[in-house]
């Protein structure tokens, strides 16, 4: 078990690579990235525009401070 951690998960003692886990997290937020960036680029543009209009929604908007409690 080298570079691994045992956990239990449903009464089974299970081995985690924690090597490959971070290596799988650090993939799927690099495809994460990629898959929003037309998203980023367009609030990017548009964040000016809303700030001049709106400052409250520019960078924390309504529904985001309302569920998560605050920013």
């Amino acid at each position: 078990m080298i570079g691994g951690r045992m956990i239990v998960e449903q009464r089974r003692v299970t081995t985690v690579d924690v090597a490959a886990l971070a290596r799988d997290a650090e993939t799927a937020r690099r495809r994460l990235a990629e898959v929003n960036a037309p998203a980023r680029a367009l609030y990017e543009r548009l964040a000016p525009i809303v700030s001049a209009f709106c400052p409250g929604l520019a960078h924390v908007p309504y529904h985001v401070s309302r569920y998560v409690g605050g920013a």
